[in-house]
């Protein structure tokens, strides 16, 4: 009885070092997919604010291009622009007056 009650420890032994083992292994796995997580966000987070900030140069570089023509159709025909503006003017008071 003794040789089985000493393999039995053993066996229990081995059994709890292998189960430590599995433990330490799998929190050193969920730390490394904690951290490539961490980087994956960190990097898409970034990818996004660069896009939004070319977006935005985009964006800002269009109204610029457009104030330019506008300023510019308004000094080769000032009369015919302050009509156009005054004729909306009209119209956004007829529908201001009409609420």
């Amino acid at each position: 009885m003794t040789s089985t009650h000493t393999n039995g420890n053993a066996s229990l032994k081995h059994n709890t070092e292998h189960n430590k083992d599995k433990r330490h292994d799998l929190g050193m796995d969920f730390q490394d997919l904690s951290k490539a997580t961490s980087t994956l966000a960190t990097d898409a987070a970034n990818m996004v604010q660069e896009k939004a900030s070319e977006y935005y140069d985009q964006g800002m570089n269009e109204v610029k291009r457009f104030e330019k023509g506008l300023e510019s159709r308004i000094q080769n025909k000032p009369i015919q622009s302050l009509l156009i503006v005054a004729g909306i003017g009209l119209v956004l008071g007829a529908l201001w007056n009409r609420r």
